[in-house]
């Protein structure tokens, strides 16, 4: 693979220089892709990914050690995958690889697991577990929270719950289980097994699957390696729930679940029919105090106005909205722009500097959202792919939220589908958005739109206060019935391989 090295970064230059000492070194070939990305080189970086894929299904004809290739998917994701935080990019991804993972897993199939999906009886119901990678609090795992809190007590589900860790322990997250009387298992611990041994490590989840009486095992929203353990067939049902992207299908899983508007229950993704499930939470939101709020903006007291955005740093490498960002400071020289992530996106760094805003912009790391969601002024959302929870809190505490036309963002998981089908939510919809009578949600379509309303909310502090509250109307009527939700998710997961006969 060449380059002209005069158009790019000096970084990029040096791990070009790396890969040609050893072009063999798959880590190098991916931090290479992954600097492509950050600097927006993105079609040289997905080459570079599709290089390594082709290495991959020839490696696996080669019977190489799977779980090299398993690292290798999952150093793909991390450092590739979530650098372009869209759909497509994903997407394509996961069609690069997935077949050789899938088939690679199906290879550990065992004879005698799991067992089939029995008729429920009081004896002996049905139990469902969830399985997350990594033990974290993110959004995904606040989703999961809400779901247990309201999970139905019917007899299909008399057992309770279980939440099964493949790397890491979390004592936050273990209490917050307790609290919900869900057991929290983690299985490096228990198992002593690393985590870069993942057929053992997979094999042991199986039999602790069957061992617990597990029935429904729902693999919790970050895709990476569940291409694999899904063909292995670790649970007598098997369900993939999405809260982010919509990677691939195996014949090996039973249900998909998805995100989406609180009208719909079922969506096409990629010609592919998911379920859906409306994200709702009653409290994003901790309770912050004014105290609080005065001194995480007194470090910004030069700005007149505090823009923000709150997301991982991968989110910020969109050259639109890095450029409407930057558009916007220009226009307020008077306003200050925080941005977020656990490193800095070097990047996105280079592009407000050459502009000459880096003095307006503040990185303030991996911070905690629910009181910055508290002191911005305005929330600006990514886009294309938006902002998710910390949206959220945003919307809930009444800080004026700016969205975009775009399936992936915030309100566009909501609005994009009935609009362009004109669908029976249509109408509605359109009430709340502005323009309209008053004021109401932001939800622009173009970039110059993006750009005016920003400015607006800068210099109208009536507009800000009209579009927070329209904002925290929306959240409280739409977007805040957990129960709801678990009640349709539950639904969901009970027809996952619903022998005939069953009844709810």
């Amino acid at each position: 693979m060449t380059n002209s090295s005069s158009a790019l970064p000096a970084p990029v230059v040096a791990a070009y220089a790396r890969l040609r000492e050893r072009p063999e070194d798959v880590g190098r070939a991916v931090e290479l892709a992954a600097l492509l990305h950050e600097y927006g080189h993105h079609d040289a970086a997905i080459d570079l990914r599709n290089q390594i894929a082709a290495s991959m299904a020839a490696a696996a004809q080669r019977n190489i050690d799977p779980d090299i290739l398993i690292d290798i998917e999952r150093t793909l994701y991390s450092r590739l995958v979530t650098k372009i935080e869209t759909e497509e990019n994903a997407r394509a991804g996961f069609q690069s690889w997935v077949r050789t993972m899938s088939d690679l897993g199906r290879k550990f199939q065992s004879r005698d697991l799991p067992k089939a999906l029995h008729h429920p009886t009081p004896e002996r119901p049905w139990r469902v577990a969830f399985l997350l990678q990594t033990a974290a609090m993110l959004g995904h795992t606040d989703m999961m929270l809400a779901m247990l809190r309201h999970r139905p007590k019917s007899r299909l589900w008399s057992e309770p719950p279980i939440v099964f860790t493949l790397m890491g322990e979390n004592e936050k997250l273990a209490s917050a289980l307790a609290d919900l009387g869900v057991r929290l298992i983690s299985l490096e611990k228990e198992s002593g097994l690393s985590p870069q041994k993942a057929v053992e490590s997979f094999s042991y989840l199986r039999e602790r699957i069957a061992h617990e009486g597990v029935t429904h095992l729902v693999w919790v929203s970050a895709p990476s390696t569940s291409d694999f353990a899904f063909a292995m067939r670790i649970a007598p049902a098997q369900i993939f729930w999405t809260l982010k992207f919509h990677p691939y299908r195996l014949q090996e899983i039973d249900g998909y679940i998805s995100y989406g508007s609180w009208h719909e229950t079922t969506r096409l993704v990629h010609g592919e029919e998911w379920q859906v499930v409306p994200q709702s939470l009653e409290a994003p939101s901790r309770k912050v105090t004014e105290q609080e709020v005065a001194e995480a903006r007194r470090l910004y007291a030069q700005h007149d106005v505090l823009l923000g955005t709150l997301a991982r740093s991968e989110k910020f490498n969109s050259s639109a909205f890095v450029q409407a960002v930057i558009r916007i400071l220009r226009e307020n020289p008077n306003a200050g722009y925080l941005w977020t992530g656990r490193e800095i996106h070097a990047g996105v760094q280079q592009q407000f500097e050459q502009a000459g805003v880096a003095s307006q912009c503040h990185f303030i790391g991996w911070v905690d959202t629910a009181l910055y969601a508290n002191a911005l002024d305005v929330f600006l959302e990514t886009f294309p792919f938006g902002c998710g929870i910390t949206g959220m809190q945003a919307l809930y505490v009444g800080t004026p939220f700016l969205s975009y036309q775009s399936p992936e963002t915030l309100l566009g998981m909501n609005f994009a589908r009935p609009l362009a089908e004109n669908a029976a939510a249509a109408e509605e919809i359109r009430r709340l958005i502005f323009p309209g009578e008053g004021s109401g949600l932001l939800y622009p379509s173009t970039v110059d739109e993006y750009v005016a309303l920003a400015n607006r909310l800068i210099r109208d502090s009536d507009f800000r206060h009209a579009v927070g509250d329209a904002g925290k109307e929306f959240y409280v009527n739409y977007l805040g019935n957990s129960a709801e939700m678990a009640k349709r998710f539950f639904a969901i997961v009970e027809n996952c391989k619903r022998p005939a006969g069953v009844e709810a």
